[in-house]
């Protein structure tokens, strides 16, 4: 039995989300449209509690295309995650329209529609128990699921407010969470665009975490929040031209049910490594007791925009 609840646990400890999503909010968001270039392409790895066996490694990718004449933007989003002997696959195909409220502000609105995949890895099992009745049970089967993503963004030349529901599907299947819960993100995030030298940043983020718990066996749905607080000073070598930026966040975990959850801290620091390619790299510190074994979740993510715009109105972004 004891191997029925590490399975359990090591596909719920791993959170597919990354830090730095500010500086993509394509990430968490179907509707999030980067006016400014034509395509963006994004790739990212991400280490969770480096120096911990077993710990959750993670793949990102993503790509976009914006049509500026249909005000429509067409994406690709892939997610591979690997902790213990599991590993996930999320993809999803995605659609948003930007309607012009005024010249100014636009509303994005986006859809998505994912495939999520899972295997086990059994070959990796260590158990002291090799009858186990979990290998002999559907709890290790790989299963997949179809799964949709939806998204709004207020879009202004300094301001985005948006929000959005990740895995749509898995609200109405609390009975199967192993393929993620649905997760739901409301946010505010304001860029300076001053002709000065440093220009900051500043992001609020509350996330909510849907799923399930039992308790008596008897199964109840649940809401875990996370608030998502950060900001960041944009350098520049001249008025108008960023080149890297510097900045720090935290997660402050909201306490559900009498339980305690432990805030997590961060840094962020990216950098212009060539003509419209950036360098962004983060890492976070949980002030739990795993830190005694762990170095710290690292992150990197390298994007590549194509073809700015000249005239955009709305492109502090």
């Amino acid at each position: 039995m004891l191997l029925s609840a590490v399975a359990t646990c090591l596909v719920a400890q791993s959170n597919m989300q990354l830090n730095n999503f500010w500086e993509n909010t394509y990430f968490i968001n179907p509707a999030s449209i980067n006016e400014k270039y034509s395509a963006e392409l994004a790739l990212a790895g991400r280490q969770l509690w480096a120096g911990n066996e077993g710990a959750a490694s993670t793949a990102f990718g993503s790509a976009t295309l914006y049509d500026a004449d249909m005000h429509s933007q067409f994406g690709l989003k892939v997610i591979g995650d690997h902790i213990g002997y599991t590993t996930r696959f999320d993809g999803a195909l995605t659609y948003a329209y930007s309607l012009f409220l005024s010249k100014d502000v636009h509303l994005h609105m986006g859809l998505g529609l994912g495939y999520q995949f899972l295997t086990y890895d059994l070959s990796q099992v260590r158990t002291s128990d090799p009858n186990d009745p979990v290998f002999n049970s559907n709890k290790l089967a790989d299963r997949s699921n179809f799964n949709s993503d939806m998204g709004m963004e207020l879009y202004t030349k300094n301001l985005r407010i948006g929000v959005s529901g990740q895995h749509l599907f898995s609200t109405f299947n609390l009975a199967d969470t192993l393929l993620g819960n649905s997760t739901f993100y409301a946010y505010v995030n304001y860029k300076e665009d001053l002709k000065k030298y440093i220009n900051m940043s500043y992001g609020v983020c509350l996330i909510d975490n849907h799923g399930k718990y039992t308790l008596n066996s008897i199964e109840y749905s649940r809401d875990v929040y996370q608030l998502h607080l950060t900001t960041a000073a944009y350098f520049k070598v001249t008025p108008t031209a960023p080149v890297f930026n510097i900045g720090g966040y935290t997660r402050l975990p909201i306490n559900y049910a009498g339980k305690k959850y432990i805030p997590e801290i961060g840094g962020l620091f990216g950098i212009e490594i060539g003509d419209n390619t950036y360098l962004t790299y983060s890492v976070d510190f949980n002030m739990s007791n795993i830190n005694r074994n762990s170095i710290g979740t690292h992150e990197l993510m390298l994007t590549y925009k194509i073809n700015p715009r000249r005239k955009c109105r709305t492109c502090s972004f």
